[in-house]
């Protein structure tokens, strides 16, 4: 999928005065009313004590109960030292920008806070512009196994959170801020320090960046980049963002109903509905402009297939896009090629894959069905992707993480 944009809205936190109007007490005090009232109508129960002996008895009760929520409170808000990713644009641009946030909370031994995701704004399903849980993403044992990691939630109540500064070697504006953080359910918005750099290959040169802001030592430090860090560095955090095991599972069920354990080629054709990715004179599958010179046609994508399946000598092929395509000129695009292909299936179609899956179409989120089929790519035998799409990107970064080769259109 390509970029997204985010709603431009501003935070709507609660303030301190808010909160305090919210807390438990309010709903307490309601309670002992209730109850001494009640109390005014009984007499004295079995034990004998007066009306106002029990009232009493409830209110020790209501107030042990009031400090044991605020001790469960404080017990769960994260304390250590931090490092909070900050996100924007569509999923596939997230999830690159969340493993440059991970790289960098090793490098710093820090906890790196994880974040929910904002679904596509575009998405016609009930994912439409949702934010979804890390859980409902990725495998969180997997991604321990990395770096410590912690929900973004606990960081709801704490008092260093106003003391957070944000370092950003990108651009990151602060409507967008705002929006992300609301859904974080954190008030918006810290102070922010720019520092342009590209190509970070080692922890010290990250170490050392921080350290020339002055920010080595601050509790909760946000972090945003985007294609900053090494190549070296991106892989190794990307071998442990394993996908949620519902979604493996649910890949391997689509898998075995399609090929069974043959070996398949598995293919990502991204058609953009805007001029991105268009250069006169490089065409590419991006690009939706009519014209040699800018795009690359249905039958030049057949052919490429073609070659890609007799070189890895399978049968089998597996195409991945999206439909309804958002462009007028792909709309009969995904059926020409399932014809011209021998071989070739594809569970792109919400009908198609909830089939598959024995479930509803009103059950199955664009979200959701995006990652079942990045979990198709990313492991099957061969992949043939579309240069300059992030979500090619997640799937080649994964496969090669794991000594799996990718190729691409056009090369």
């Amino acid at each position: 999928m390509g970029m997204s944009e985010c709603r431009n809205t501003s935070c709507a936190m609660a303030s301190g005065a808010e909160r305090q109007r919210r807390s438990p007490h309010v709903s307490v005090k309601a309670f002992l009313l209730v109850g001494v009232l009640a109390q005014c109508v009984v007499a004295a129960g079995p034990a004998g004590k007066s009306n106002r002996e029990r009232a009493l008895a409830e209110d020790e009760t209501a107030g042990a109960w009031v400090r044991r929520k605020r001790q469960s409170r404080a017990e769960n808000t994260f304390t250590g030292q931090s490092l909070v990713p900050y996100l924007q644009y569509g999923p596939n641009n997230q999830y690159l920008q969340l493993m440059e946030a991970a790289v960098v909370a090793r490098s710093l031994d820090r906890t790196l806070m994880v974040p929910g995701f904002q679904a596509w704004v575009n998405d016609e399903t009930g994912s439409k512009d949702s934010f979804v849980s890390f859980e409902e993403t990725f495998d969180m044992q997997a991604v321990q196994l990395y770096v410590p990691i912690v929900p973004i939630s606990r960081l709801q109540h704490s008092a260093a959170w106003k003391d957070q500064r944000v370092l950003t070697t990108s651009d990151y504006k602060k409507a967008r801020m705002a929006t992300y953080l609301e859904h974080q359910g954190l008030e918006c918005c810290p102070r922010k320090s720019f520092r342009k750099v590209g190509g970070l290959t080692s922890a010290r040169e990250i170490q050392r960046i921080v350290a020339d802001e002055g920010l080595s030592s601050i509790q909760q430090l946000g972090w945003y980049s985007f294609f900053s860090l090494s190549r070296e560095l991106t892989l190794e955090a990307a071998r442990h963002f394993v996908r949620a095991p519902h979604i493996r599972r649910a890949a391997q069920q689509a898998q075995m109903a399609l090929f069974g354990k043959e070996r398949f080629l598995a293919v990502h054709l991204r058609r953009e509905a805007t001029d991105i990715g268009c250069t006169r004179g490089a065409p590419t599958v991006l690009c939706s402009r009519p014209g040699a010179e800018w795009s690359v046609e249905t039958e030049q994508v057949a052919v490429q297939i073609l070659r890609a399946k007799e070189k890895l000598r399978v049968t089998a092929v597996y195409i991945a896009t999206i439909t309804p395509a958002q462009h007028p000129r792909w709309a009969r695009e995904l059926e020409t090629l399932l014809r011209r292909i021998p071989g070739a299936k594809s569970l792109s179609s919400a009908e198609a894959m909830a089939e598959t899956l024995h479930m509803s179409t009103a059950q199955l989120t664009r979200y959701a069905q995006s990652l079942i089929e990045q979990e198709l790519c990313a492991t099957a035998f061969g992949f043939l992707g579309s240069e300059r799409s992030t979500w090619t990107g997640n799937v080649e970064l994964q496969r090669a993480s794991n000594g799996l080769n990718s190729m691409f259109f056009g090369r």
